[in-house]
């Protein structure tokens, strides 16, 4: 029986890699997310709202949304 172990092994290491594939790549969209979209709209509220001193809240939005 210790073959069989050994033959599952590799398949593990390649779904683990391809999960941790997965998951960076989630990560990469949602973070690309905010900075466009979110950023773009989050603008246009700051805009629409007349909110003094627009860059500074932009740069605190940028902070905490990464």
């Amino acid at each position: 029986m210790p073959r069989n172990r050994q033959r599952g092994s590799p398949l593990l290491a390649k779904l683990l890699g391809i999960i941790g594939l997965v998951i960076a790549l989630a990560t990469a969209i949602v973070w690309l997310s905010i900075d466009y979209f979110a950023f773009d709209y989050f603008s246009a509220l700051l805009t629409q709202y007349k909110v003094p001193q627009k860059k500074e809240v932009m740069e605190m939005f940028l902070d905490a949304a990464h």
